[in-house]
C-alpha cells in the first residue's frame, strides 16, 4: 500500500506536462530566433494564449501540439516531456 503513495495524481502529471511543455517551448523559441508575434500569427493564437503556455498555465490541444510539434521538428513527446537537447 505504501508504494501507492509515490504515484502523482492526475493533476500533478498534469501540472508537470504544462511546465515541461512550458520550458520546451521556450528552449525551440530561443533555438529558433522565433519571437512571439511569429508564433501567434503562424499558429493563429492569441498573445494570451502564448503567454499561459509559457508560463506554464495551459497547453495547447491535441491537434495544435502536432502542429507545434510539425513546425519545431521534434516529438510531441519532446514537448510535452524531457527534451534531448542536441548542440
Amino acid at each position: 500500500m505504501k508504494e501507492l503513495n509515490n504515484i502523482p495524481d492526475e493533476k500533478e502529471i498534469f501540472r508537470q506536462m504544462k511546465k515541461q511543455f512550458s520550458c520546451n517551448l521556450v528552449y525551440l523559441m530561443m533555438r529558433d530566433s522565433i519571437s512571439s508575434n511569429s508564433i501567434c500569427n503562424q499558429f493563429r493564437i492569441s498573445p494570451q494564449t502564448l503567454s499561459a503556455w509559457r508560463r506554464g498555465k495551459g497547453l495547447p490541444t491535441i491537434a495544435r501540439l502536432s502542429v507545434i510539434s510539425n513546425h519545431f521538428g521534434v516529438s510531441i513527446e519532446n514537448l510535452l516531456g524531457p527534451m534531448e537537447i542536441k548542440p
